[in-house]
């Protein structure tokens, strides 16, 4: 299990694959990491939920532990001006629309 704070959008994931996955059954969302990240000065990831599909995060990991660590203090305030530039970076990008904001999750796979 890992904990995480980002701050991007949570996607479809249904909808990202059809998007950009077309038909092919072997596409995985991971190969979008290089276009998201060739012009974005921060690192982008895709976080997703595995065993339920809650949830589908594109955007920039703010705080993360270690395996079965807790999470350290974060402050999220101060992240509205990133959040619109996320959000634009992702657009343009991938063509996926959506409010950025700031996420606190865990993740269990």
């Amino acid at each position: 299990m890992t904990h995480y704070v980002m701050i991007g959008i949570n996607v479809d994931e249904e909808k990202l694959k059809e998007k950009h996955g077309k038909d092919d059954e072997f596409w995985d969302y991971y190969d979008l990491l290089p276009l998201l990240n060739n012009d974005y000065n921060e690192k982008i990831e895709i976080i997703t939920d595995c065993m339920a599909g809650e949830y589908c995060i594109i955007g920039r990991v703010i705080n993360k532990s270690e395996k079965c660590d807790g999470l350290s203090l974060t402050d999220c305030s101060g992240y509205e001006e990133e959040s619109i530039v996320i959000a634009a970076h992702i657009k343009k990008t991938i063509d996926i629309k959506g409010e950025a904001k700031v996420w606190a999750f865990t993740d269990w796979k």
